[in-house]
């Protein structure tokens, strides 16, 4: 994490432990290399300029942006497991959905035997087609079934059959609404995590400048603020793998 990243780096070279006011602005140790020098544990000779008050006021917009960055990749992992969630509970309320309406066809063909009328009015779905298309056909079977029950229900279909269709519809639609929120969250907070990196990449610019102008004559404190300027960006994590589709069932389902 940005946040969590940063401040290890610069805590590095800092023995400070607690929250350090520095000209009335208070400032978290991962911060205290930016603002002023170090303890060391021998005298030097070397003479470093205390932080100016705008130093000081960019150290803080650094630290409000870090506290930001935290927030953001919060949202960030709590919409990726949201949405992974939501995955898995579609698929498995998808299969249940196609199950059903295997059933309805079933007992459907066997009622057209007594009742010719009803040949034809109960197609399968495209069981391997889009999650619109499932759902659509699945609505229209079951208006149809509800018409019709009378005919199926003596034939095999049972008496729960048509609440627990309908109830296998809400649940993948409520699936898909909880996994279409999760991805808007996880796909928003990248977005805005990316957005703070590119200010927090701006602000350590400024840092850099004005550290490089005061630590001029302090080569050891040089080398520390190059040390932990690096701000990182948005990263892929390496464990991540490709989402299984949402649009197939595997075959026979």
């Amino acid at each position: 994490m940005l946040g969590d990243t940063l401040s290890s780096q610069l805590a590095q070279y800092s023995p400070q432990r607690g929250t350090a006011a520095i000209g009335g602005v208070p400032c978290k140790p991962a911060f205290v290399v930016a603002c002023r020098p170090p303890e060391r544990s021998s005298p030097s000779n070397t003479s470093t300029s205390p932080p100016t008050p705008s130093h000081i006021a960019v150290v803080a917009d650094l630290e409000a942006l870090v506290a930001r960055v935290d927030t953001v990749f919060t949202k960030e992992s709590l919409g990726t497991i949201a949405e992974r969630a939501a995955t898995a509970r579609r698929r498995k309320a998808r299969a249940a959905l196609a199950l059903n309406l295997r059933i309805l066809v079933r007992v459907a063909e066997r009622a057209a035997k007594k009742t010719p009328s009803l040949a034809g009015l109960f197609v399968p779905p495209d069981y391997q087609g889009p999650n619109r298309g499932i759902v659509g056909h699945a609505k229209a079977m079951l208006a149809e079934a509800t018409r019709l029950q009378e005919l199926l229900v003596p034939a095999g279909l049972g008496p729960t059959y048509l609440p627990d269709l309908a109830a296998s519809i809400g649940e993948f639609e409520n699936a898909s609404l909880t996994l279409d929120a999760g991805r808007r969250d996880h796909i928003l907070a990248r977005a805005d995590f990316a957005d703070l990196a590119g200010e927090c990449s701006e602000v350590v610019g400024i840092l850099n400048v004005l550290n490089a102008k005061r630590f001029a004559n302090d080569s050891e404190l040089l080398a520390g603020w190059k040390a932990v300027r690096n701000v990182f960006g948005p990263f892929t994590r390496r464990d991540e793998t490709p989402e299984t589709p949402m649009g197939l069932l595997p075959p026979g389902v």
